[in-house]
């Protein structure tokens, strides 16, 4: 289990991961925030203030006119938004252990040995898949997220910050300018995904060793020495997409103004990142991902690339 050497469960990876959502999400509302051109400089503060400290007060933005109708539209356009983590971690252990013992009889003119060995060699592996979707919304609006550290880990990346900042960055960025391609075989419907791949190998090797000077004819031990090797590698990989949810936009609140889109409308196509669709995507991109592994290590049996 990866808390036998990071420290950290599934669960307590699982929910950091979470926090650097939030962290990043709440990062780009601020942002948005920020660059309303109408509200003052106090009424942001306080929404500032109110995304922070007093994350249940914060739905009631989309009421708060003094914002431009653009801001709160986007914002309530994205707390709708399904971040998908798709998780498998791959862990090796190997516990290598040998043994030797010479034995030599010196003998008039000549020498007489034995030479025993023995050796007991172990492997266990251990393979956890599971996926864990929320929405923006929700992602900002977790809590308990100070006791995980926000920096990098260099021994074990999965345990400290990934970069998710630069993840959900890239894809408003892409999804707003309309610059995702579109896929013909899944309904014109833009797909974004981010596959991030970690891993961590630790070794350790010990070997005493016993030399003997035989004295006499009888067989007596030369030497004898046992190594004993250890090896564990950990394997962690992090499936991240994004997407609009499943079921009918319309059925869903949107702000109503003149100036922004009435809830009967359909979503612009660059906003139908369907979550049903990212679901095929992404079990498309963990099988791709599993080939390629396979045919890494066997090049001969794999013929699909």
């Amino acid at each position: 289990m990866p808390e036998n050497v990071t420290g950290l469960d599934t669960y307590a990876i699982v929910r950091k991961i979470s926090c650097e959502a939030r962290d990043s999400l709440k990062f780009q509302v601020e942002a948005a925030i920020r660059m309303d051109e109408r509200a003052s400089d106090d009424l942001k503060k306080t929404w500032i203030d109110n995304l922070y400290y007093h994350i249940d007060r914060f739905p009631k933005l989309r009421l708060e006119t003094r914002f431009e109708d653009k801001t709160r539209a986007v914002i309530d356009k994205y707390s709708r938004y399904l971040m998908y983590f798709d998780y498998t971690f791959t862990i090796y252990e190997d516990n290598n252990n040998s043994s030797e013992v010479n034995l030599i009889s010196k003998l008039v003119g000549s020498e007489a040995g034995l030479n025993l060995k023995a050796s007991n060699n172990r492997r266990r592996q251990n393979i956890r898949n599971f996926r864990v979707r929320k929405t923006f919304q929700e992602l900002v609006a977790q809590d308990k997220c100070g006791q995980y550290s926000t920096l990098p880990d260099p021994l074990y990346p999965i345990t400290g910050e990934i970069g998710l900042h630069e993840v959900i960055d890239t894809f408003l960025k892409l999804n707003e300018e309309g610059s995702l391609a579109t896929d013909k075989s899944k309904n014109d419907v833009q797909l974004f995904a981010d596959t991030l791949q970690f891993q961590t190998v630790n070794t350790g090797e010990a070997g005493p060793r016993l030399t003997l000077t035989p004295i006499g004819k009888v067989l007596q031990v030369a030497d004898a020495g046992m190594i004993s090797s250890n090896t564990r590698s950990d394997q962690h990989q992090v499936l991240i997409g994004m997407a609009l949810p499943s079921d009918n936009s319309k059925a869903l609140p949107l702000i109503r103004s003149g100036n922004v889109r009435p809830s009967e409308a359909p979503l612009p196509i660059r906003d139908a990142i369907r979550s049903d669709t990212l679901d095929l995507f992404m079990n498309e991109q963990i099988r791709r991902n599993l080939i390629l592994e396979l045919g890494a290590r066997r090049p001969a049996a794999i013929t699909l690339f």
